[in-house]
């Protein structure tokens, strides 16, 4: 398992399209929002940790993260680049969403999908750490 990890390091994720980045992206997110629901209600009924995690995963909650993150120069150049890239990208249209917060939703996994696949999981954790304060503001 070590030796697989270290070849997804070695993998070259400029290459790799950042809508798939944010696929990635998308699933880690959700696992750390999850295991915060989890930990911080242990008692809740699944409908009302389904509830919270959706208040959590939403585009318009992840738009305001990420814009909160750069609002607060808490992102470094490269990690505002991944960002763009993610945000500039043209995928399905949106749901429930507006186009503006579903692109810069979409920038904010790209950037947790290429910190996770180039190994940056203590960086990871602490954009999500960031991204649970800002939703529970």
């Amino acid at each position: 398992m070590e030796e697989n990890r270290l070849a997804v390091r070695d993998f070259p994720l400029n290459q790799v399209n950042p809508i798939n980045l944010a696929f990635m992206g998308d699933g880690v997110y959700e696992i750390y929002v999850r295991e915060h629901i989890v930990r911080t209600f242990p008692t809740l009924k699944i409908h009302e940790i389904h509830r919270k995690a959706v208040a959590f995963v939403k585009a318009e909650s992840q738009a305001n993260v990420i814009r909160t993150l750069m609002d607060r120069n808490i992102l470094t150049q490269e990690e505002r680049d991944w960002v763009r890239r993610g945000r500039n990208q043209h995928s399905m249209a949106p749901k429930n969403a507006s186009i503006s917060d579903y692109r810069y939703a979409t920038g904010l996994e790209t950037l947790v999908g290429y910190l996770y696949l180039s190994g940056q999981h203590e960086r990871v954790e602490e954009l999500i750490g960031y991204a649970i304060q800002i939703v529970e503001e």
